[in-house]
């Protein structure tokens, strides 16, 4: 998943740690050696999700942002919608654990659910919800072809 994502060309990723993308992160830092996308440690989803749309408005191209669950997304939705009002892209990856049989403690099954970009599915330009590599990948390769039309 790291090499796929790495193939995005995106520098940062900016993210409140969430046990929902835990693995991930491990990955992004441990094999991914914490480059293209380097990992950006911040205290809350909002400011994850303000910092790619400043990004985005500096650099001309898009910054990845993680948040945890409902409540993550919950949290940078403001943020998110900002971004979109202002016409600045970003990608976003949202932590679901949708398995029931990985979900440990009380807060990975509250924080879970079935379809969670429903929320944000009016400012949000695409979402798809990946559960293998090649799904993934068929991701990157067609939708992620048009990221510079400048909408999130």
């Amino acid at each position: 998943m790291v090499d796929v994502l790495k193939s995005l060309d995106i520098e940062y990723c900016a993210a409140n740690p969430g046990s929902s993308f835990r693995g991930l992160q491990e990955s992004f830092i441990n094999y991914g050696g914490n480059k293209s996308p380097e990992w950006l440690t911040c205290c809350h989803e909002e400011s994850s999700a303000a910092m790619a749309h400043g990004y985005a408005k500096i650099e001309g191209k898009p910054m990845m942002i993680m948040a945890h669950g409902t409540v993550g997304l919950q949290h940078a939705s403001m943020a998110i919608y900002n971004a979109y009002a202002d016409r600045v892209p970003m990608y976003i990856i949202l932590g679901n654990i949708l398995d029931v049989n990985y979900r440990r403690g009380n807060a990975e099954w509250v924080h879970s659910v079935q379809d969670a970009a429903s929320m944000a599915r009016d400012f949000i330009k695409w979402d798809d919800t990946p559960v293998t590599l090649g799904q993934l990948r068929r991701i990157r390769s067609s939708r992620l072809q048009d990221r510079d039309d400048s909408a999130v």
